[in-house]
């Protein structure tokens, strides 16, 4: 399974993919290994600089039929040994933590999570049109 993490902005930002196994069978990941409460579960930056520029790429184009948005994190799975990519899902409140996907990519992209979350609260009033 492979997250790739898409920020509201003029243009939409993606940020690294980031990879997620489990030990589990078929790579299946509960809920329980989600909340860190089970282990068997990691996720780190996609090293595949082709694959991350196609993911990123089908990520940006599917944000733009989910707007308006602050953030998402659009889901895929890469079938082996064919790798097929599919769209697994999309979520518009994903976790922000440091261990989830987001928090895994802004590291490797050199993002402090400060500046992540005040982008976030920033591009979102100004969508709004609070300010």
């Amino acid at each position: 399974d492979i997250t790739v993490t898409v920020l509201g902005n003029h243009p939409n930002i993606a940020l690294t993919p980031t990879v997620f196994q489990s030990e589990l069978p078929h790579g299946i990941a509960t809920e329980r290994q989600k909340r860190l409460l089970d282990g068997g579960r990691s996720g780190q930056p996609l090293d595949d600089p082709a694959l991350a520029e196609t993911l990123m790429g089908m990520a940006l184009r599917f944000a733009e039929h989910c707007k308006p948005f602050d953030y998402m994190r659009v889901d895929f799975r890469q079938t082996l040994p064919d790798r097929q990519l599919f769209v697994l899902e999309c979520n518009l409140t994903s976790n922000l933590g440091t261990h989830a996907a987001t928090g895994i990519a802004i590291r490797n992209d050199g993002i402090a999570h400060i500046d992540l979350i005040e982008h976030l609260v920033a591009f979102s009033t100004r969508r709004q049109q609070v300010l």
